[in-house]
């Protein structure tokens, strides 16, 4: 089930309600009606959590997550979700003030981190292929699909265990 949503311009009640019209960030312009996955109100909720951390939240004494990484962070998973059946990430609060999300699935990882209001930085592993990939996302610069491809090299393998269809030596080395 997905819900439906219609969504216009930013406000600041975006992470306290997930069913305001908001666009996340200013340079990611919003469909005017999108069709969402039926976890992004949980995503909403956990975003909320992680913006409201306070300081000293870790062990390290990390300071409070940065609202604007927040809101940034839900801008780029919401891009993310355009067109696309992307599945639930896991979502957790980084030690500078920024959101990670991660995608694991057998010897496959991928993990996003929002790093700056308009960048973000990624991580592919495949332990299988001995293969590590990292990158940069700048908001006004770089395609999302890219970032799609690694998602779904990550899902393919959790397709294939759905199944119980072994995964081929070439699958895991490309």
């Amino acid at each position: 089930m997905k819900i439906e949503m219609s969504y216009q311009k930013k406000s600041t009640d975006a992470l306290r309600n997930p069913y305001v019209d908001y666009t996340a960030t200013e340079s990611y312009p919003l469909c005017p009606r999108v069709i969402l996955p039926s976890w992004w109100p949980d995503i909403t909720i956990e975003l909320q959590a992680i913006a409201s951390l306070p300081g000293r939240w870790d062990s390290h004494g990390a300071p409070s997550p940065d609202v604007n990484k927040v809101e940034a962070a839900a801008g780029l998973l919401f891009c993310l979700c355009q067109n696309t059946d992307l599945p639930k990430p896991h979502v957790n609060p980084t030690r500078n003030g920024g959101v990670q999300f991660e995608w694991e699935v057998g010897e496959r990882y991928f993990e996003i981190e929002v790093v700056a209001e308009r960048a973000a930085t990624y991580l592919y592993c495949d332990d299988a292929a001995h293969m590590e990939e990292t990158g940069d996302i700048f908001e006004d610069e770089d395609p999302l699909e890219p970032v799609r491809d690694y998602i779904r090299k990550v899902i393919a393998l959790s397709a294939c265990c759905a199944l119980n269809y072994p995964v081929s030596v070439s699958e895991r080395q490309g």
